[in-house]
């Protein structure tokens, strides 16, 4: 079972599974990674996570922007802290498929943004999934 994260500077969009992905919402980022840290490994735990699969804008990813530091840091946290593998996929893209899914479905985006970020995180999950099966 993976624990999806798709990182944002207000909220985190989350999702598990192993081959079909669901959606468990969002929670909004303290601030601090160590605290946002200790509130996914306490998710982790609840969802008996094997793995970690974090978003990454890869074409952020050469200039090093803040968001790409922050999403470093967290995954070298969780992994010293709990010995979960954490693995990287890219996710330039989701969000905005994301929000086009939503709005194609009838749901005000502006409104609902934490449905964008939990959908982005199903998103990421499920390539993440392809791109494993693919290799195998």
């Amino acid at each position: 079972m993976y624990l999806s994260i798709d990182y944002g500077k207000k909220r985190i969009g989350l999702a598990v599974g192993s081959r079909f992905p669901r959606g468990i919402g969002t929670i909004d980022n303290p601030g601090s990674i160590q605290e946002l840290t200790d509130k996914l490994l306490i998710i982790c735990r609840g969802h008996a996570v094997d793995g970690v699969v974090m978003g990454l804008p890869m074409s952020q990813l050469s200039e090093k922007s803040e968001v790409v530091k922050d999403i470093e840091e967290l995954a070298e946290k969780i992994e010293k802290q709990s010995g979960l593998k954490v693995f990287f996929e890219e996710e330039d893209f989701t969000s905005v498929e994301a929000e086009r899914e939503l709005i194609s479905r009838g749901v005000d985006t502006r409104r609902e943004k934490a449905k964008t970020d939990e959908l982005a995180a199903i998103l990421i999950l499920e390539q993440f999934i392809e791109s494993r099966s693919a290799k195998s």
